[in-house]
């Protein structure tokens, strides 16, 4: 039975696609074909439940992800929201205590507005992001309870943990830190990698002891949010699906660059934040993002500013 021994946990909408992309692509690195099973954050009281995209809860359908490993040494997966999900760090450290993790941290005030925007363009939700802000500090106060007291987020109005709850970097790394020794981890910032995926990767190929020398083909960014400009095109995009024929005639690589570039013309960008709606989060990230700032020896001002 073949399992991962590593795992990219999150953090959402900081830049794991791209990371999953780039690690795919090495020769001695095996990635699971559903980039997100989430098998780990799976809990079988709430399966009936489960509404929010999709999940592999089947034992042997998640061994299946990984039959394809032919002489791979690093075995990965990249469910994002486990970085968040109390559950999947104690079920990863029940059955694979020695895997280790790459986790990407990126502004929460902008994460959070990423993830708004990937909202949008996935489930057509119409409301202004300073409306959808509004409303979620409207559920936290009638929730009456503490975002760091929360072990089943799922139990929560989903746009409060979407926007609030993953962003509490601190809260969630103390939670990994305890179950984990710190070398399992490398940390990575989210302006790393859009800046230079090459040198990123390499550091990942170390800490995941492949070759460091090989050379990344594809350093465009993945998985980027934005306002659907052209819906029929972006459509035809996500429906695409890369089958053996193609396979044997175009590497993945290239299929992916095309991809993504296809995806870039379907998308716009989006406007810059409300200047109001960015100072009241970055004030409720504040705690957390000094609390970040020490467990990690980071210096993160900017993301106070």
């Amino acid at each position: 039975m073949t399992l991962p021994n590593f795992f990219i946990i999150g953090a959402e909408k900081a830049g794991t696609t791209s990371l999953y992309n780039y690690l795919a692509e090495h020769p001695q690195i095996f990635m699971s074909p559903v980039k997100e099973p989430r098998y780990f954050s799976h809990d079988p009281a709430r399966s009936r439940t489960q509404k929010w995209g999709h999940q592999v809860t089947d034992p042997a359908v998640y061994e299946s992800l990984f039959a394809g490993v032919r002489g791979e040494t690093a075995i990965g997966e990249a469910s994002p929201n486990y970085f968040s999900t109390p559950r999947a760090s104690a079920a990863i450290r029940a059955q694979l205590p020695q895997a280790r993790f790459i986790v990407s941290l990126r502004n929460p005030v902008d994460r959070a507005y990423s993830m708004y925007w990937m909202l949008r363009r996935n489930y057509v939700w119409t409301r202004r992001f300073e409306e959808e802000i509004e409303g979620v500090f409207d559920e936290l106060r009638a929730a009456g309870v503490e975002l760091e007291t929360l072990l089943a987020p799922e139990d929560f109005p989903f746009r409060l943990t979407a926007y609030l709850y993953k962003g509490l970097y601190a809260l969630h790394l103390r939670r990994w830190f305890a179950l984990f020794a710190r070398p399992q981890f490398l940390l990575l910032r989210f302006e790393d990698i859009e800046r230079d995926p090459a040198a990123v990767s390499r550091l990942a190929y170390e800490f995941l002891g492949v070759d460091s020398e090989y050379s990344l083909k594809n350093r465009e960014a993945f998985g980027r949010s934005g306002e659907v400009q052209r819906p029929r095109l972006f459509r035809a995009i996500q429906n695409f699906r890369y089958g053996a024929f193609l396979r044997r005639l175009i590497p993945p690589w290239l299929v992916l660059r095309a991809r993504n570039r296809l995806v870039d013309l379907s998308l716009g960008g989006y406007p810059p934040m409300d200047q109001a709606t960015r100072a009241r989060l970055v004030e409720f990230f504040r705690p957390d993002i000094l609390e970040t700032e020490k467990l990690l020896g980071w210096d993160l001002q900017s993301w106070l500013e």
